[in-house]
């Protein structure tokens, strides 16, 4: 029987991710999943599986942060630990906060019954777009993250957050988007349009082959120092290689 791959993006609630894992198990589907290193300790959870020859969890854990390439990173992590690992008709991407809401054998015969359909949500940034001012300017995630680590994330998203932030916004992006140019404007340059939309797909084997074989041979290097320097990249990175 073919067999599906889904990916998870954990960083807290450790009681919700064995309930969520539980939920996914079925018989031809393998769990794998990335939990940030800020997690902590994740012997319990390995315990709680340690039976199991379908869940894995990915030893090199990625520091993660909202709208930074490190989401990506450990996205890549995710994908590469599962395509190497065995062969799956589909990959099917989740963050550790999301359920089913339909019975996995359900979910399950409706993929393959949609092969080899891709579902990816994304947008092209156009005028009158929900995300048209999105790639107008670099969105320097290196500033923004050492002040999260230093005031600490509840801060760091409140309205003093916010003001913090300020300088960064109004100076030093509008600096980097002079020396660096527009990010929309680089990816025009390669041949791509700028696409924003979901993080989270269900794509098949030949796309994450099409993808894997890019990045191995280079070809995503110079996408990928651009989305170094965009805002929110988990949710346009993926969707520039079918855009």
């Amino acid at each position: 029987m073919e067999r599906i791959a889904i990916l998870i993006l954990a960083h807290k609630n450790e009681n919700q991710i064995k309930r969520l894992i539980r939920a996914l198990s079925h018989d031809y589907v393998d769990i794998y999943i990335h939990l940030d290193s800020r997690f902590g300790s994740i012997e319990n959870l390995k315990k709680d599986f340690s039976d199991s020859k379908q869940v894995f969890f990915i030893k090199n854990r990625q520091k993660c942060y909202l709208n930074t390439y490190s989401l990506v990173d450990a996205i890549f992590y995710l994908i590469e630990n599962a395509y190497h690992n065995n062969g799956y008709k589909y990959y099917i991407l989740l963050s550790g906060q999301d359920y089913p809401i339909k019975p996995m054998n359900y979910i399950y015969n409706f993929l393959l019954n949609s092969y080899p359909r891709e579902f990816l949500d994304y947008t092209k940034v156009e005028s009158g777009t929900w995300c048209e001012t999105w790639g107008r300017k670099v969105f320097n995630q290196y500033l923004r993250t050492r002040l999260f680590d230093v005031i600490g994330g509840r801060l760091y998203f409140s309205k003093i957050g916010s003001y913090l932030r300020a300088p960064i916004k109004l100076i030093i992006d509008n600096i980097e988007t002079i020396l660096y140019g527009k990010p929309i404007e680089n990816l025009k340059k390669i041949g791509l349009s700028y696409s924003a939309g979901s993080m989270f797909w269900m794509l098949t084997d030949d796309s994450i082959k099409y993808i894997l074989d890019k990045f191995k041979n280079n070809d995503t290097k110079e996408i990928i120092s651009i989305f170094k320097r965009t805002q929110t990249p988990e949710e346009c990175f993926f969707s520039n290689y079918f855009s």
